[in-house]
C-alpha cells in the first residue's frame, strides 16, 4: 500500500475513533450539566467564602442578614420532592401583593436576596422558592417540565390563600420563566400577573446553546444524539416546551417580558416570546448590561420600578376584579 494511502487510512481511523468517543461521552457530560446544575445553597456559599472569593464574602445567605423578616416555606405534592424556600412579609403592611420568584437553572433563592430587598421596598411581600433539583430543595435532577409546572401551580394556590396576601404574581427567570409559561397553560393558575425575565424561546434552543457554548460547533452533528439522551433521562419532550407556542395560550391578563444581563442576540428570542403572547396587557422592559461574574442580581431602580408598577396595575384590570369577586364567593 502506498505511503500516502496509509497516512490517509490512519487519519481516517483516528477521525472515526474520535467521533465514536464523542458519541459515547458527550451525552453524559453535556446532559449532566443540565440535569445536575451547580447547587448554589448555603453550603456552597460558605465554601466559596472560605476560599476567599470576594463576591461571595459580600453576599448574604439569608433575608435576615439584610434586615428582612422571613420564614421558611416548605411545599410538597403527594409523592413528589420537597421544595424549600423563603417567604418575607413586609411587617409594615398587613395586606399586600406577593411576588413569587422562580430562579434560573444555575441559580437558587440565595441569588435573589437583593431582589427581595428591592421588591420589599416597593410594597410587596416576596417568596423565593428552589425548584426540584435546585438549591436546597429535594430532587435528583433539575426538572423544567410538567412536574415543576404542577409544583408551581400548587404553590401559587397555597400562597393565594394566605391571609396577608392580596394577590400573587409570578416572576420567572430563564428556565424558571419557562416553568411559569408551562404552568400558565392551566387556566386555573391563581396568579394575577406574570413577569418573564430572560425567557428562552424554547427548551431545545436553550439546550443547543448550552451545548455549543461548552463544546463549540464541533458537536453540531452529534446534537440529535445528545438531545435523545437528555429526553430519555428526564422524560421531557422538547416538542412540549416550545415556549413561544405555549405562550400564545397564556390566559393571564397582565404579563410582561424583562431582560437583564443578556446579549443583543439573545434579545431576539426574548422578543419572539413577547410578541407571541396573546394577552390583554403586555410590556417589554429592557436593561442590557454586561453579565456579572457572580450569580447575584442587582438591577437599576428604574428596572424594579417598571416591573412593580406593571404588577400593581394588574389590580385595576376588569379580569382581576371579577376573579377576586369569584374567589370571595367560593
Amino acid at each position: 500500500m502506498p505511503s500516502g494511502s496509509i497516512r490517509i487510512f490512519r487519519w481516517a481511523t483516528i477521525f472515526i475513533a474520535v467521533h465514536i468517543l464523542l458519541v459515547l461521552i458527550t451525552p453524559l457530560v453535556s446532559v449532566n450539566s443540565l440535569l445536575y446544575p451547580l447547587r448554589i445553597d448555603s453550603t456552597y456559599v460558605m465554601q466559596m467564602r472560605n476560599s476567599g472569593d470576594t463576591d461571595f464574602i459580600r453576599q448574604p445567605m439569608r433575608p435576615d442578614e439584610l434586615g428582612l423578616p422571613y420564614q421558611k416555606i416548605v411545599f410538597k405534592r403527594s409523592g413528589q420532592p420537597e421544595l424549600r424556600g423563603w417567604i418575607s412579609f413586609d411587617s409594615t403592611l398587613y395586606s399586600a401583593p406577593l411576588i413569587c420568584i422562580i430562579p434560573d437553572i444555575s441559580e437558587s433563592k440565595i441569588c435573589y436576596l437583593n431582589d427581595v430587598l428591592e421588591y420589599h421596598a416597593r410594597g410587596f411581600h416576596v417568596c423565593v422558592i428552589d425548584m426540584r433539583g435546585q438549591g436546597e430543595s429535594e430532587g435528583e435532577y433539575y426538572d423544567s417540565g410538567l412536574n415543576s409546572a404542577l409544583d408551581l401551580a400548587g404553590l401559587v394556590q397555597r400562597l393565594d390563600t394566605m391571609q396577608r396576601v392580596e394577590f400573587v404574581s409570578l416572576l420567572g427567570v430563564g428556565t424558571g420563566a419557562g416553568i411559569c409559561i408551562k404552568a400558565s397553560e392551566d387556566t386555573s393558575l391563581k396568579a394575577s400577573a406574570l413577569v418573564l425575565q430572560n425567557a428562552p424561546q424554547s427548551l431545545e434552543k436553550l439546550f443547543q446553546k448550552s451545548v455549543l457554548n461548552g463544546w463549540g460547533g464541533v458537536l453540531l452533528p452529534l446534537l440529535p444524539v445528545i438531545k435523545k439522551s437528555y429526553e430519555r433521562k428526564t422524560g421531557i419532550d422538547f416538542h412540549d416546551h416550545r415556549y413561544a407556542e405555549i405562550f400564545k395560550k397564556c390566559h393571564l391578563p397582565y404579563s410582561s417580558m424583562a431582560a437583564g444581563y443578556v446579549s443583543k442576540s439573545a434579545m431576539e428570542g426574548i422578543k419572539v416570546v413577547h410578541e407571541s403572547g396573546n394577552y390583554a396587557y403586555k410590556k417589554l422592559f429592557l436593561e442590557l448590561q454586561p453579565k456579572q461574574d457572580n450569580p447575584f442580581h442587582q438591577f437599576s431602580r428604574k428596572y424594579y420600578d417598571q416591573i412593580c408598577g406593571h404588577i400593581k396595575a394588574s389590580r385595576q384590570s376588569p379580569v382581576f376584579k371579577s376573579r377576586r369577586k369569584k374567589l370571595a364567593s367560593e
